[in-house]
């Protein structure tokens, strides 16, 4: 504001909209003013003098409140796969009669299937990619009584986010629902009435975890007799697989744990993957950190071997043993702000995976 000289005046006016509020909630506003920090052109000073002003927050006239999977929030998550279930729910809050009441819900984002939008009743035109309902549409709004209140369904499909190979950017869906409606007044003058929000639908991160178990063509030469023999060791190569379609995964990491039976020989590739394994509890932790979005679709997957050990015992005769326990993949979608998690079963010597290994070679045998 530079220097104000003595009785001069500086108005400042700010505009803005309330996002988090409901209705006979307090919001309140302070300002400060005075002198600018020496060390810091953003802060104050010296305060010379403070003010503040209280809101109660009141209902809108008409309202039309847009829920997601049964759910009121700002934002939403749904995977990329999954049908979005949404519904508004529409109040007269007034004590007089809304006549020519519309409701709009106006679509848009890059993850948004245009071809797959259902609707209750409204009329989807595609020009405008905006739901309509309105009185031609849905009986009684041509005249809505006071406190009168209902809903409305549609629902969506995000689009094939990595079909043609490349990933979409940050994919979500926008959802602007708009009611409006007309107001008898004194003097028989009409008033309008309207009321409007948006919601996000972020679309969630496609991530893939395959686990294998290979005897031949893997990243080490595996030894010892197949079938597996009782007292007799067999290496075997177990190979981890991550891809990831849309969004940026952190924290990322794959855990498992071995059997009493199967031990862990140290053999690791890539030697530079970041894979632990702890002999008291067995369990080994691959830590992979970032999993960048495209993996394994525009880019090349994120891949780890490592090699483990299989002493049948006699007890295990004629079955096919776990070489390792179930593999759990944890993350988190820095996009959409929500958890990964991708289960995997347990592996055995039924090397499903292997092409060269007969049937018969996954039994133990004496």
């Amino acid at each position: 504001l530079d220097d104000l000289a003595p009785g001069a005046e500086r108005n400042i006016v700010i505009s803005g909209k309330m996002i988090d509020a409901t209705p006979g909630e307090e919001k309140t506003f302070r300002v400060w003013g005075g002198t600018q920090a020496l060390n810091d052109k953003s802060s104050i000073g010296v305060v010379f003098n403070s003010l503040s002003n209280t809101l109660i927050i009141n209902k809108a006239s008409i309202e039309a409140k847009l829920y997601v999977g049964g759910a009121y929030q700002r934002e939403y998550a749904s995977g990329s796969k999954e049908t979005i279930n949404a519904e508004i729910r529409w109040v007269n809050n007034l004590d007089t009669q809304i006549n020519d009441m519309e409701i709009r819900a106006r679509l848009s984002g890059n993850a948004l299937d245009r071809k797959k939008i259902v609707s209750d009743r409204g009329f989807y035109n595609s020009s405008l990619d905006t739901i309509i309902w309105d009185r031609n549409s849905q009986r009684g709004f041509d005249a809505v009584s006071p406190g009168e209140s209902g809903s409305l369904t549609f629902s969506l499909a995000p689009s094939a986010i990595s079909a043609t190979g490349m990933s979409l950017i940050d994919p979500s869906i926008s959802i602007e629902v708009s009611i409006s409606g007309k107001q008898s007044g004194d003097g028989f003058a009409l008033n309008e009435l309207s009321s409007k929000e948006t919601k996000v639908v972020k679309i969630t991160t496609e991530a893939g975890f395959v686990a294998r178990a290979l005897y031949g063509n893997s990243a080490f030469v595996n030894t010892g007799p197949i079938p597996p023999k009782v007292e007799k060791e067999t290496t075997y190569t177990i190979v981890w697989s991550l891809s990831n379609s849309s969004n940026n995964i952190s924290k990322a990491s794959v855990r498992s744990s071995l059997p009493s039976w199967v031990r862990f020989t140290g053999k690791i590739s890539p030697n530079s993957e970041d894979v632990t394994y702890d002999a008291n509890t067995k369990q080994i932790i691959w830590n992979v950190g970032n999993l960048p979005k495209g993996s394994g679709v525009s880019r090349t997957q994120k891949e780890v071997s490592f090699q483990l050990a299989l002493t049948p015992s006699l007890s295990q005769l004629g079955s096919s043993p776990v070489i390792i326990n179930d593999a759990v993949l944890t993350g988190q979608d820095d996009f959409a702000k929500v958890d990964i998690v991708i289960n995997k079963s347990s592996l055995t010597t039924r090397l499903t995976s292997d092409a060269n290994l007969p049937f018969s070679g996954s039994q133990v045998v004496e």
